[in-house]
């Protein structure tokens, strides 16, 4: 719901949908375009459209000098939106214009510093996204609409800046200097309409012209009630200031003491009467300050010492270096575009497809950890609480995994010692910082093996019918691992449980497949 939110929010409907004419209006009228002047600006550009006319169509076809940063601005968001969404934001806030204004310098003088941490936890979140999803803006935005995020800020620090609070919402709150503007009018008399006595029967009666004796009793007493909080409020209000406490308010035409006599202000001007005894001005004199308390300490400014103005150092003069883009996290799985068959997202088996690979890895990951003939009942157990199942897809998954589990060949593969989803983050040898997890990870004092499950049908039958993102994938693991135990060899293997069988990717592949990565090829 915060508004430098929504502002963020705004650019990615309008790069995926540029004729949405209520977005596009939204932000040249936001923080981003700054078009404020409706005469100027958006009447212009919305009059007398024909209705297949846009008003990005308007826009972009308007060579007026006062629109070209914004036809430039909303163009080079239609041009980001394959972007993943942390790049296609921090692009955004960071970038300057013609200025040497940024995104954030223009969210922050529209809106004021509060509204940093939620845009910033908003690009924070984007960067999560874009670690575990696909880079799709439209999923992004359905799924920040979908969720209800509150962001906890605490109110009561020193923050060097003027708050401006409602008495209620600053329950709790101190600060040095404390004003309250807004003091002269009534206390507001009880609008209800229907009431009820003390047996809970409903009492109708719109006005205090129709209450009857029952009615005028309960809305005397609903009055004295919304007293009684009113002046809760002003002790409220009275206790948050530590130094110096002001009271003011806007005199009121109507009335000839310019304030009303239940109002926060009479009371106060009251309290302070009694407070200056004799010194204190009369009720009619209400230009007069009322203070109590000794009178602030106004800073002196300070001398200037000498005329003579000191020379610049020479770094002030030198250009700053250029700034170095923060580095980004990728899963291993996201370094090169997926190129392998595209199933349809809701195709038949789909969805089965999915959770028989999800099944099957965790069957994997947990059951080596156990003794060998509690393997197949712990493994049913396991699947017998996944919802829809049948026995069939039971028998199956469990035959697939303990098949594999009991294959003399990967005896090695999960003997004691190896670790299940073992974390690996580190550094390609190309600067890139990635951040995965492997199926399995056996570390040796003569070699490192890592071992990634795939419950892919059919498997391969050798290295080169091996998907290009698998050895991508494998030769980051080994990458990383390379540089923390430059002393071992590190082999990587493919296990699919479709047969089963272990594939190893030669080194040398490995290598190639980073290359290749990094050229583009």
């Amino acid at each position: 719901d915060n508004l430098g939110v929504q502002d963020c929010l705004n650019l990615i409907r309008f790069a995926m949908q540029p004729n949405d004419d209520l977005t596009l209006a939204e932000i040249l009228r936001g923080p981003f375009c700054g078009l404020v002047d409706d005469d100027r600006h958006l009447f212009v550009l919305a009059h007398d459209r024909p209705k297949e006319s846009s008003l990005w169509d308007r826009l972009w076809a308007n060579n007026a000098s006062e629109f070209q940063a914004a036809r430039q601005f909303c163009n080079q968001l239609i041009l980001n939106r394959n972007l993943p969404v942390f790049e296609f934001l921090s692009k955004t806030l960071t970038e300057r214009d013609e200025a040497r204004l940024s995104g954030w310098d223009k969210l922050i003088q529209r809106l004021g510093e509060p509204v940093r941490d939620p845009v910033q936890a908003l690009v924070s979140k984007a960067l999560g996204y874009d670690m575990t999803s696909a880079r799709s803006l439209q999923l992004f935005l359905a799924e920040i609409e979908r969720q209800d995020t509150v962001l906890k800020r605490e109110l009561g620090e020193p923050e060097g800046a003027v708050r401006v609070m409602t008495v209620h919402g600053a329950k709790g709150l101190q600060s040095p200097v404390v004003i309250v503007p807004d003091t002269t009018s009534a206390t507001k008399h009880v609008g209800d309409s229907l009431f009820f006595n003390a047996e809970g029967v409903p009492l109708y009666s719109p006005s205090t012209r129709t209450d009857a004796p029952a009615t005028a009793i309960l809305r005397d007493a609903a009055n004295e009630a919304a007293e009684r909080e009113s002046r809760r409020l002003l002790y409220v209000a009275l206790t948050r200031a530590s130094d110096r406490l002001i009271i003011a308010g806007a005199g009121a035409r109507n009335s000839k003491t310019g304030f009303a006599k239940s109002s926060w202000y009479r009371w106060c001007a009251l309290a302070m009467r009694e407070l200056l005894g004799a010194d204190a001005p009369g009720e009619d004199d209400t230009e007069t300050t009322m203070a109590f308390g000794p009178a602030p300490t106004l800073a002196q400014k300070a001398a200037v010492v000498g005329s003579i103005r000191p020379e610049a150092p020479p770094w002030l003069k030198r250009p700053a270096p250029a700034a170095q883009p923060p580095q980004r996290l990728a899963a291993p799985s996201r370094l090169t575009e997926d190129q392998s068959a595209v199933s349809l997202p809701f195709g038949a088996g789909r969805a089965a497809a999915l959770r028989r690979g999800r099944l099957i890895h965790a069957l994997l990951q947990t059951l080596p950890e156990i003794a060998a003939e509690l393997r197949a009942p712990t493994g049913r157990q396991f699947l017998e609480r996944e919802p829809d199942i049948t026995p069939d897809e039971i028998d199956e998954m469990l035959s697939v995994t303990l098949n594999t589990l009991n294959d003399p060949n990967f005896a090695s593969v999960f003997a004691p010692g190896g670790r299940s989803e073992a974390a690996i983050v580190g550094t390609l040898p190309n600067g890139q910082m990635v951040n995965g997890r492997v199926d399995r990870l056996i570390i040796r004092p003569d070699e490192i093996l890592i071992i990634d499950y795939k419950t892919d049908r059919p498997a391969p039958t050798d290295p080169a019918a091996v998907e290009f993102a698998y050895r991508v994938q494998l030769a980051a693991y080994r990458a990383v691992l390379a540089d923390i135990y430059p002393d071992r060899p590190v082999r990587c293997a493919l296990l699919y449980t479709d047969g089963p069988r272990l594939i190893e990717i030669p080194g040398d592949e490995l290598s190639e497949s980073l290359n290749r990565v990094d050229s583009g090829v």
